[in-house]
């Protein structure tokens, strides 16, 4: 094997560790949503079993159902991104083969396992991304409206700065732009 093929070889290698190490952070993410996503269904389904009043129990019905859909989703992503982090394992075990064996096959193999692998993180991702849409947690509902009372609070410490008492009145309006003007 010559210079140029151990370099690329050694480039190979290193961009399926990259991706291997991308699939395993992003499967530790999907791991623990899903688990955030399975306590918050339990808990749901608890508050279920005390029997609260009417109102309350379709509420809970309607949550329990929202939560049930979203952790089947989350579910889904994560067994994506495990599919994906095992296509880049043996994508990275066939590039450490072909090292060792003068088999040109197994680079067209790890590249093919490497595209395969690198679709099966990006329709994870989608997975992940969408799960995070569909469910309309009160957290993530509250992350906006906290950013609109801030907002809210910056306009008005604005709006309080500029006190009426200092705001011009009518005539020294008028007379600062008839100065403007030059008259």
């Amino acid at each position: 094997m010559g210079t140029v093929q151990s370099g690329q070889l050694i480039l190979l290698i290193l961009n399926s560790i990259i991706m291997l190490l991308l699939a395993t952070l992003l499967l530790g993410a999907a791991w623990l949503r899903q688990i955030a996503l399975s306590r918050e269904l339990t808990l749901i389904a608890q508050q279920y079993c005390t029997g609260l009043n009417k109102p309350q129990l379709r509420q809970l019905r309607q949550r329990r159902q929202q939560m049930r859909y979203c952790h089947r989703s989350a579910q889904r992503g994560t067994v994506m991104f495990y599919y994906s982090w095992i296509v880049f394992l043996v994508s990275l075990l066939t590039l450490a083969l072909r090292s060792l064996l003068p088999f040109n096959a197994l680079v067209f193999a790890a590249l093919g396992l490497f595209v395969l692998g690198t679709a099966g993180l990006l329709l994870g991702t989608l997975l992940f991304l969408a799960d995070l849409h569909q469910l309309r947690q009160p957290s993530y509902r509250s992350v906006g409206q906290l950013a609109n009372r801030w907002l809210r609070r910056k306009r008005s410490r604005r709006m309080r700065a500029i006190a009426p008492s200092r705001l011009p009145t009518h005539r020294q309006q008028k007379s600062s732009s008839s100065v403007a003007r030059g008259l």
